[in-house]
């Protein structure tokens, strides 16, 4: 018997291993399938229900020995096994009951796994993450930002206002050519931010660091340029699947639409005053339909796509480097990342709800992002 797994973009692997079946526990260990006792059933493992148990009971009294099994060499012990002895290879064939009763139990099957399971495989996955780092990086400047493409490629913004897709299985690279206006000019200071869309629209920072480009997914081509910012877009998010909001050092937050774009070229939809400094970086709450920005002015508002004016303004307590932010979607709550610090806020009570010191003290927290229950802190 096949265990079920899943496998992540990323590779990860996730195997279920236990299955209870009429007062007895299967598990696979090592790849070899044990029979237990009910009484020596492990905590946590599974009842069947009672039609299942009934069902299961029926198929495990024609269950054969597989001949072939080298600890199990007796075929005639099917009849009369004891507990505790040495079980068969459960059958394979797809419509056996006993199949269907364990394709149940799959991960990715008909019945999701326990809370307090998937809770206790999310806490373990960090450890079987492994380390490779990219090659030919030398001629770039530092990454500031991004995102997957897919399970294999991977883009970059560098300081130096280079765009780069990586593919992490072959370690080919090429940087995508600029996309260039006439107009307003600034310094470089880097792409800060990369958002991909539902509809498989990227928005990240142009050859001018005031302007966004639009380029598609697939082929990573551009398609259109937003201008209206004066200085520095910091964060760019996807409000829905043609509206963006993003964040600049003039202060300003503005909203686009994509699909008003005239021959390649788009305008801002709405602008929102309301910081006295720079915005650093921009969340989207997509449950509750809101968005909030992080300024150096040491607060966090946020918004909705219609009104003027912020919904709510919390002022943070650590104040240092605030550079990055992430919304817990389930809890409509926000992760603000500092220079030692890490602030939940609820936008709802206007305030700083819990805080959580860094691993490594002024190490810079430089990104978050959530995954559940899990937040992700990077320095």
């Amino acid at each position: 018997l096949s265990p079920p797994s899943y496998a992540s973009p990323q590779g990860i692997a996730v195997t279920l291993s236990v299955w209870s079946c009429k007062g007895r526990v299967i598990m696979r260990r090592n790849s070899m399938l044990v029979e237990r006792a009910a009484g020596d059933e492990p905590p946590g493992v599974m009842d069947v229900d009672e039609a299942e148990t009934s069902e299961a009971g029926t198929s495990r009294d024609s269950m054969k020995l597989d001949e072939g099994d080298a600890s199990c060499q007796d075929a005639q012990l099917a009849a009369n096994r004891r507990p505790g002895a040495c079980d068969s290879t459960l059958p394979r064939t797809p419509g056996s009951r006993i199949h269907s009763f364990l394709s149940s139990r799959e991960v990715v099957g008909r019945r999701p796994p326990k809370a307090h399971f998937a809770r206790s495989i999310c806490s373990r996955l960090p450890h079987l993450l492994k380390e490779k780092e990219l090659s030919n990086l030398e001629k770039y400047d530092k990454i500031f930002a991004s995102a997957w493409l897919d399970a294999e490629r991977v883009i970059c913004g560098t300081k130096d206002n280079q765009l780069v897709v990586w593919n992490v299985v072959t370690g080919k690279h090429y940087t995508l050519p600029s996309y260039l206006y006439e107009g307003f000019r600034v310094d470089h200071c880097g792409i800060h931010s990369i958002s991909i869309s539902s509809e498989g629209l990227i928005a990240t920072g142009g050859q001018q660091p005031e302007d966004v480009m639009i380029l598609s997914k697939t082929d990573v081509r551009p398609r259109g340029l937003l201008r209206g910012h004066r200085d520095w877009v910091f964060g760019i998010s996807w409000l829905t699947h043609n509206i963006l909001v993003s964040g600049s050092r003039d202060k300003l937050v503005m909203l686009w639409n994509v699909d008003n774009m005239e021959r390649g070229l788009g305008r801002p939809l709405h602008v929102r005053k309301g910081h006295t400094d720079k915005v650093r970086d921009m969340s989207v709450d997509k449950v509750r339909g809101e968005f909030a920005s992080l300024s150096a002015d040491a607060t966090v508002k946020t918004w909705s796509a219609e009104g003027d004016m912020a919904k709510s303004s919390t002022a943070l307590v650590h104040k240092a480097e605030l550079v990055c932010m992430a919304c817990d979607q389930e809890r409509g709550t926000y992760a603000v990342g500092s220079e030692s610090h890490v602030q939940i806020i609820d936008p709802r009570a206007s305030r700083v709800v819990s805080v959580f010191e860094a691993v490594e003290e002024k190490c810079g927290i430089r990104s978050l992002s959530f995954y559940g229950h899990i937040l992700t802190v990077g320095g």
